[in-house]
């Protein structure tokens, strides 16, 4: 049976549909890989997650139910600037470091959790072009501070 001209178009449009589909699948899952390293810091190794772009660096750690021992997320920018960070959709407290050149200029410690309406920003005292979260009290066991070295170790995987 030949193909009308009707049939041919509702052919070609669930073929676009399925083209479009495909191209965004492939895009979010093949090209915007996650990217992982490992920061250094007074002799103790963090595996992070790299947050390096706007998506990421706004999608940040919010929504996890958890973070594991001895892990974070890195956030590194591309200038120096205050940065301002809120614990919106966050589940658990955090420690967040302010790095400016591979050295700690800021700790917050025990960031609290956002409370009814009432959501935590914490801001860096001086520009930064990183900063790391880990796990509330990973500072205090750690003895990490103020002037300790920064290394990014390893990048995306």
């Amino acid at each position: 049976m030949p193909l009308t001209f009707k049939n041919k178009f509702y052919l070609s449009v669930v073929f676009l549909i399925i083209v479009v589909f495909l191209v965004l699948f492939v895009k979010q899952n093949f090209f915007e890989k996650n990217h992982y390293g490992t920061v250094r810091i007074g002799g103790r190794n963090i595996a992070v997650e790299i947050a390096d772009n706007t998506t990421r660096r706004n999608k940040g750690l919010s929504g996890r139910a958890k973070l594991d021992s001895n892990t974070g997320m890195l956030f590194i920018y591309p200038d120096y600037a205050i940065r301002s960070f809120w614990m919106k959709n966050m589940f658990f407290s955090l420690d967040i470091i302010w790095i400016k050149d591979n050295r700690i200029v800021g700790v917050e410690k025990n960031v609290s959790l956002p409370i009814g309406a009432y959501i935590p920003v914490v801001k860096s005292s001086d520009p930064v072009n990183a900063v790391l979260e880990v796990n509330a009290g990973f500072c205090e066991k750690n003895n990490i501070k103020i002037g300790d070295a920064v290394s990014l170790l390893t990048g995306e995987k």
